[in-house]
């Protein structure tokens, strides 16, 4: 019982140490990435690849309360990042349920799905209130924050393996 609970608390641990290295990685540039607009949201691919991956025992308690702390840390529109990691999780939740993810192509696609549901509600919960932002390279920034995503689906699927 013991065992079990310090790997609990060791996993949570990791989680809060990648994501400290997340929101630190949103402040610096890429070094071949001069224009913001195709910085990618490291915020999404982190909730996208951490809700997929099962890596946490989250429900949507943990999930709110992580994307308020998104929202405080990285000063976006209060509410924002939350509503969307709830999105993410509901449809992974859904997607779960229902279909079944084994091989590295499927994974894969279920990242993908997960991330442009989550990027259309970015899209659409930031275009009330950033008028003057460029789109016309957002397709490019989606494919940046997919690679992300991936990273990170992997480091959480190496820990969990290591553990």
């Amino acid at each position: 019982m013991r065992k079990m609970e310090h790997l609990k608390k060791n996993e949570l641990t990791i989680g809060a140490v990648i994501f400290l290295a997340t929101l630190m990685l949103m402040h610096t540039s890429l070094p071949l990435i001069s224009a913001p607009e195709l910085m990618p949201d490291y915020c999404v691919a982190f909730s996208v690849a951490l809700i997929a991956s099962n890596f946490l025992n989250l429900n949507l308690l943990k999930v709110f309360i992580l994307g308020l702390i998104s929202d405080i840390l990285v000063g976006e529109l209060i509410g924002q990042y939350a509503l969307i990691f709830i999105i993410v999780y509901f449809s992974s939740f859904i997607f779960n349920k229902y279909l079944f993810f084994t091989s590295a192509r499927m994974i894969f696609i279920q990242h993908l799905i997960l991330l442009l549901i989550a990027e259309l509600s970015l899209f659409m919960t930031s275009i009330s209130y950033q008028l003057d932002k460029d789109y016309s390279l957002y397709g490019i920034k989606i494919i940046l924050t997919l690679l992300i995503c991936l990273g990170y689906q992997k480091l959480f699927q190496y820990l969990k393996n290591k553990n």
